[in-house]
């Protein structure tokens, strides 16, 4: 039966240890916090910008009168539709990634089985026209 630990007074090496490998998690735990609040920084600033800048720009035209009120709020929209449009490869980030990769396993599995059917039956066997295509297996006379 084994010796307690405490007995043989390994409890200070034992809570070093576990300090150690906590203090190592506590750090990467830390680490991703800080990572997440500055992208949350970067990714939602321009949001809160893009309400206070368009308005700093153009107020000097607004109080010397060369723009009224009216002018000042499309010049606000233009510069807010701009930056939308800018953003749009940002925002749509992870639908294109997935549509990447979805073409890129459809591609893998297309050519996966064009080698497959070309070794299996000696040709292709889908016929395509204008009325749409067909699987043709020659060697068994199979049509689908």
């Amino acid at each position: 039966m084994p010796t307690p630990l405490h007995c043989i007074g390994g409890e200070a090496d034992e809570r070093a240890s576990l300090d150690r490998i906590f203090a190592g998690v506590f750090s990467v735990t830390r680490a991703l916090a800080g990572g997440l609040v500055r992208l949350t920084w970067i990714t939602s600033s321009p949001g809160w910008l893009a309400i206070i800048v368009p308005f700093l720009m153009a107020a000097p035209g607004y109080f010397e009168g060369k723009l009224s009120f009216g002018s000042l709020v499309i010049v606000v929209g233009a510069f807010n539709q701009v930056l939308g449009s800018l953003r749009w490869q940002v925002e749509n980030f992870s639908r294109i990634a997935d549509w990447r990769a979805t073409l890129s396993r459809a591609a893998a599995h297309r050519d996966w089985s064009q080698t497959y059917l070309l070794s299996a039956f000696g040709e292709h066997p889908l016929r395509c026209s204008r009325l749409g295509c067909r699987l043709e297996f020659r060697k068994t006379g199979s049509v689908f």
